[in-house]
């Protein structure tokens, strides 16, 4: 895998097939300074749009975490939703794969400040 973007979008499936170490050498390979360049919600969002079976591993990824102070998105009646939990600042979208592109943006760069 080159692309970071496509290594964003995927993460969930690359982190629960590979040891973390792996996925902070992958991170580094890509060169972590790409991501800051190359990894805008615009950028995700056109992944997404080509490859909408991801948002549903989004989805799960989300509803499986085991952390209290995170970032989460679901589905809320007809809108979907980025949110902080707990009390943090939710935002409603009409568009799922605007949502998870959000979403995603977030998840990566969270990830990639803990190490």
């Amino acid at each position: 895998m080159t692309d970071t973007v496509e290594f964003a979008c995927t993460f969930p499936r690359l982190y629960s097939n590979h040891p973390r170490t792996y996925m902070v050498e992958m991170a580094r390979a890509l060169g972590l300074e790409q991501f800051e360049r190359k990894l805008t919600v615009n950028s995700i969002y056109s992944y997404l749009i080509e490859h909408q079976e991801l948002i549903d591993l989004w989805l799960n990824w989300s509803a499986d975490k085991r952390s209290s102070n995170s970032w989460y998105f679901s589905e809320n009646d007809e809108d979907w939703v980025v949110g902080y939990c707990p009390n943090g600042p939710e935002t409603l979208y009409k568009n799922k794969v605007h949502a998870c592109a959000e979403f995603v943006e977030i998840e990566i760069f969270n990830y990639l400040s803990s190490f």
